[in-house]
């Protein structure tokens, strides 16, 4: 076996809180040689909240069909039996444009948003 060539890559990640300097975070990663640049990623840094809002929304939701269709089978709904949940996703929607510009201009970058959402699963006792 004869070895040709060799190839090598490298990594980085950065965090910019100024959404204004972002464009030109990505223009000087371009200008100093960056040839595949994957992003930019929006993400919060305490998901808690959010995900425990998204959790209380699916919860509510569950029982808003469930006596829905309670009531259109002539029942209600009583107590809670069970309740299971699925991992709260936390995705990126795509970015709306992202236009490589000139060396010498900052790429244009909108504002992201994040899509929190939950799944559950809630048995409730038929009355």
């Amino acid at each position: 076996q004869v070895i040709t060539g060799y190839q090598a890559s490298l990594s980085v990640q950065v965090k910019v809180r100024d959404m204004a300097r972002l464009g030109e975070v990505i223009s000087a990663a371009n200008a100093a040689g960056a040839n595949t640049i994957d992003g930019p990623w929006f993400t919060v840094d305490d998901p808690a909240p959010f995900r425990a809002e998204a959790m209380e929304a699916a919860v509510k939701d569950a029982r808003s069909s469930a006596e829905a269709m309670a009531k259109a089978a002539g029942r209600s709904i009583g107590a809670v039996l069970s309740m299971s949940s699925s991992d709260v996703g936390v995705s990126p929607r795509p970015l709306a444009r992202m236009a490589l510009a000139e060396a010498a201009q900052a790429v244009p970058i909108e504002p992201g948003e994040l899509d929190i959402s939950a799944n559950v699963v809630v048995v409730f006792e038929l009355e």
